[in-house]
């Protein structure tokens, strides 16, 4: 799923998730659109991490700041937001020519923090 569609399901409350992880999700914070997910983070009670790249078009930092504090203000849902440093957009794809094999396993330990939060008992 992708990462704004694994947002908006945990605003509609769809799914019953209890984590949620995005990675390389684009244009969530537009104060222009009504329905961009920094204005109707207010559903959302999964925990969230949500993963950017330093370098993204679709995700300037300036839209990142402002997601980062929606869903604790109006949510007070625990979440995270990391920017994995000199990456470009699609940083954990093999197949482009952006992979970074530093921030693939970063993004698969954190990842996997959000999993064994999930299904503790499966983590040891």
């Amino acid at each position: 799923m992708a990462g704004k569609s694994a947002i908006r399901s945990q605003i509609r409350g769809l799914g019953g998730y209890r984590k949620a992880a995005s990675f390389h999700s684009g244009r969530l914070a537009v104060d222009e659109q009504p329905d961009s997910p920094q204005h109707t983070a207010a559903g959302i009670s999964a925990e969230l991490l949500i993963a950017h790249a330093s370098q993204d078009d679709s995700m300037p930092r300036e839209q990142i700041t402002p997601f980062g504090k929606g869903p604790r203000r109006t949510a007070q849902v625990h979440h995270t937001s990391v920017v994995y440093p000199n990456t470009r957009d699609g940083f954990t794809m093999r197949d482009t020519p952006v992979f970074d094999q530093v921030a693939y396993d970063r993004h698969l330990t954190d990842l996997l923090g959000v999993l064994c939060r999930a299904f503790p008992s499966a983590a040891r």
